[in-house]
Formats: structure tokens, sequence, C-alpha cells
């Protein structure tokens, strides 16, 4: 069993994380997800019977996914640079 991407979670036809990313803006997400790193790199350790290293790729997944979602984010602003019709940057 994959403890950092379980099958409880992908089983469904939404993920969990994608539904939750539905229902906040994009600010509070990535605020949603930094809270997350924290609280996997502040317990490492600590939890009885979970290894520190499952902490810490936890805290790496969340990582991961805020700079996904920043680097999505730049590729739609500069797409949308790019969009503009030339008056628009008269």
């Amino acid at each position: 069993m994959n403890k950092i991407e379980p099958n409880y979670y992908k089983d469904r036809k939404v993920q969990t994380i994608d539904a939750i990313e539905s229902q906040l803006s994009p600010e509070e997400f990535k605020g949603y997800l930094k809270g997350n790193v924290i609280k996997y790199i502040s317990r490492s350790g600590k939890k009885f019977g979970s290894p520190e290293i499952e902490d810490m790729k936890k805290a790496q997944w969340y990582l991961k996914r805020i700079l996904s979602t920043l680097e999505t984010d730049e590729l739609t602003q500069g797409i949308q640079g790019v969009l503009k019709s030339p008056k628009d940057t008269l």
C-alpha cells in the first residue's frame, strides 16, 4: 500500500484534493497546501508508528502540488499576455 497516495483517495471519480481545490480560491488553496507542508514537517518522526520519512514524503507531495500550481499560474499568465491584442498594450 502506498502510504503517500493510498488507493482510498484514488478510487473516486473526483479525488479529494481536487474537490478541496474546487471549493477554495487559488490563494486559499495554496494556503491549505502550505499548511499541510508545515504540519507534516513539524510532526515528522514524532507520530508513533509512522517513520519520519513517511511524513517528509507527504510534505514533499504537498510542496510539489504548490509548485505545480504556481507553474500553472505562471503559464496561464504568460498565455494571457500573448493573447492580448496589440491595442490592449498601448
